[in-house]
């Protein structure tokens, strides 16, 4: 990938696999590709606060080369997806831990409500900067409301 700001997302679901993104904002758009899924933890040991740390490789290493803003992006993976600020009602978003990955460490979530009422909830995995998350999501949408 090209060196557009980004961060990593965890996308929890209750029906199907669960999913892991690198979000990189870009264009007035989050573009999301997906570059893991499904977490483990176990009762026991340590888990590293660094997102990368939980990416599959073979996964990510299909971006390497790749411009998130080149139409190819959405094809490399059917889970891949751009969300541009046209789509994007208003975000929520909790600086507080959220408690779906356990012991795993993350550093709050956020919700992307679309005004096709439809919203996307992902968990910002990992110990990550949330005031720089918190800018670039306002860069795409200024009706940003951040919480604790």
């Amino acid at each position: 990938m090209t060196n557009h700001e980004h961060f990593y997302t965890y996308e929890a679901r209750w029906l199907g696999a669960d999913r892991l993104y690198r979000v990189t904002v870009a264009s007035g758009a989050l573009w999301g590709g997906r570059v893991g899924g499904q977490l483990v933890a176990g009762l026991v040991g340590s888990y590293p606060d660094d997102p990368e740390a939980y990416i599959t490789l073979s996964l990510a290493s299909r971006y390497d080369s790749l411009d998130p803003l080149h139409s190819s992006f959405l094809r490399v993976d059917k889970l891949n997806f751009r969300l541009s600020s046209a789509e994007i009602q208003r975000i929520v978003l909790r600086r507080k831990k959220h408690w779906w990955t356990g012991p795993i460490p993350n550093s709050g979530s956020f919700v992307v409500y679309l005004r096709d009422k439809g919203k996307r909830h992902f968990i910002l995995l990992g110990r990550q900067d949330v005031d720089l998350v918190e800018k670039l999501l306002y860069s795409v949408c200024t009706r940003l409301e951040a919480r604790q």
